[in-house]
């Protein structure tokens, strides 16, 4: 079952004393001798002045009572209302003030705080009612031609004439113009607010003339001039008007394509739209001129005249240049240059090359010459021998043409600080007796002995025991030290052995091999000073004490709650039953009851 929870109580009417209550505790005269029709819910609090308790009633069957009968809540398609009786000793009749089944929106109504007589109640935009003195019984009406007084409750008529027909439907007067043959051409609008043509038509001589949108923004517009005449425009989708334009623009309105003519009469001819053809007369270019010890030019400076061009000095190619034979030849007729055809080229005499490089067709350079004699290859060496050699001819290098290997005659010396690997990338950079190995280092001898005396390890995580896949091998890491007569060792391990327990040790004066001699002179179990998190606790050979953060006891009631003891082991309560609470008794002691107010 749930919990109980009984509140002070009496059998009743009388209401509580604050000497009964606490501040803030509930209690209920439950009225029994009434039925409970008087029954009322108390609870004691504190007056304005702060310091004073007071019984203030809550709520009860006497106050819900009271409310229903006057108050109907909203259903579903039914909106509040508040129901006002009469006197009960003049009958049962009332007044129902009841809110709109739907709103919009939240609505407030605030009364008004005074009143006359002969006044009516209205209500301003904000929602505040007021009295008001009923306003005037008439009003003024004024048209082109005189007024009017008009006086509330008696007819307001719209009369109309040969030309103007007038309806009333739905508080809108429609007033409507007729042409010669009464067909209406024309409807305009009036209302509270404004008057409105929305078609009409204009009669010249009593003959329509044109039809025409009017609002009240548009106007016709005056002449311009001599030159002007009136235009319909027919091609506007609103405010159809007549225009006054100048004649010039509807004469050159027409003209079209590359020329194009202004209302002043002046043509212009478009950019780029005069295409050269066999009807052209005239010279294209007048002179084509040479320069001076290069080029020379005849024939120029007629239309249909051939032009010669002619080539008298050095001449520099920007673009390809093509020749027709295979040789490129000199000034007395000796061959410089010799093409095979198939893209090789023969030079006949030195080659000497003005600038440092000797580029590829992609304008790669291929060859880099200093000036002082060296040659830097950007690319591959092959060499069609085995051998290089010095210049002396004594062979430095021997290079293997099915192995790929290269013998050194003499000592490797390198002129640089690093020594790469085939791609490129540096394996090896030397500084002095220093060495940086940027790759992998494999040692594949039974000992690696570093004499330094800093180790910086960049990894992470040390991978020991490669290859214990017996489990034949303790892992882990010792140290040595020395007590001033004997060495001795202290570290970490994985005991391979003992249920693959990690284990701390001092002491211990045999250095280990492959494994710790747990056995051995002067091993001692290792004192761990750590904070711990997560994992079990076992095997422990007696409880841990309250002073040390554990709870002095091996065992406890089952379903009991732990409380403290001092620094004796942690008691325990007796298990509760269904729906009771954790409270204390009259000492202070925990224990399990169902939670009860008591009477007053």
């Amino acid at each position: 079952m749930a919990t109980r929870i009984q509140i002070k109580r009496s059998s009743g009417a009388t209401a509580p004393t604050t000497g009964q209550l606490l501040e803030g505790e509930l209690a209920y005269s439950q009225d029994r001798t009434g039925n409970g029709a008087g029954a009322i819910l108390y609870i004691e609090s504190v007056a304005s002045d702060g310091s004073t308790a007071v019984i203030d009633k809550v709520g009860g069957k006497y106050y819900t009572g009271t409310v229903d009968s006057f108050l109907t809540p909203a259903t579903s398609s039914v909106a509040d209302k508040v129901v006002l009786h009469e006197a009960t000793a003049n009958g049962t009749n009332n007044v129902t003030i009841k809110a709109p089944d739907t709103l919009g929106a939240n609505v407030t109504y605030t009364l008004p705080a005074t009143y006359a007589n002969d006044q009516y109640l209205k209500v301003d935009g904000s929602g505040n009612l007021s009295f008001a003195a009923i306003p005037s019984g008439s009003f003024t009406i004024a048209g082109d031609t005189g007024t009017d007084t008009f006086t509330t409750g008696n007819t307001l008529t719209f009369t109309g004439s040969d030309a103007i027909d007038t309806t009333v439907t739905d508080d809108v007067v429609t007033i409507a113009a007729k042409d010669a043959t009464d067909t209406q051409k024309g409807v305009a609008s009036f209302n509270s607010t404004n008057f409105t043509v929305t078609t009409g038509a204009v009669a010249i001589n009593s003959v329509e003339a044109s039809k025409v949108d009017i609002t009240g923004a548009t106007a016709l517009d005056p002449l311009a001039g001599d030159d002007s005449f009136l235009v319909y425009d027919l091609s506007a989708t609103a405010n159809k008007k007549i225009t006054a334009e100048n004649v010039a623009d509807y004469i050159y309105a027409g003209v079209s394509g590359a020329i194009t003519i202004s209302e002043a009469g002046v043509a212009s001819m478009a950019a780029n739209s005069v295409a050269l053809g066999a009807d052209t007369t005239g010279n294209y270019v007048a002179t084509v001129a040479g320069t001076a010890n290069q080029i020379s030019v005849t024939g120029s400076g007629s239309e249909t005249a051939a032009v010669t061009i002619a080539l008298t000095n050095d001449v520099a190619l920007v673009g390809d240049l093509t020749v027709g034979g295979n040789d490129i030849k000199m000034s007395g007729g000796t061959t410089a240059l010799t093409f095979s055809g198939s893209g090789d080229v023969e030079v006949a005499g030195d080659l000497q090359v003005t600038g440092n490089d000797i580029k590829m067709a992609a304008g790669t350079t291929a060859l880099s010459f200093s000036g002082t004699g060296d040659v830097k290859t950007n690319g591959d060496l092959i060499v069609g021998g085995q051998d290089i050699k010095s210049s002396n001819g004594t062979t430095a290098l021997t290079l293997s043409d099915t192995s790929g290997n290269v013998a050194v005659a003499g000592d490797l010396q390198v002129s640089g600080n690093d020594i790469k690997s085939s791609s490129g990338t540096t394996a090896i950079t030397l500084d002095g007796a220093n060495v940086t190995v940027a790759g992998n280092l494999t040692i594949n001898g039974t000992s690696t002995i570093v004499n330094s005396t800093t180790v910086t390890v960049d990894d992470s995580l040390l991978k020991l025991g490669d290859g214990n896949t017996a489990n034949s091998i303790d892992v882990g890491v010792y140290g040595e030290y020395d007590t001033g007569t004997t060495a001795k060792y202290a570290g970490w391990f994985r005991d391979a052995s003992d249920s693959n327990i990690f284990k701390l040790f001092v002491g211990l004066e045999v250095e280990p091999g492959t494994t710790v001699n747990t056995a051995g002179t002067g091993y001692t179990v290792g004192t761990l000073l750590a904070n711990i998190t997560g994992g079990t606790v076992s095997g422990l050979s007696a409880d841990i004490g309250v002073a040390d953060g554990g709870t002095g006891a091996s065992s406890f009631t089952t379903n009991g709650v732990l409380y403290g003891n001092n620094t004796s082991a942690l008691q325990v309560t007796s298990a509760g039953t269904d729906g009771q609470v954790l409270q204390a008794n009259s000492s202070g002691v925990p224990i399990f009851a169902h939670i009860d107010g008591g009477t007053y």
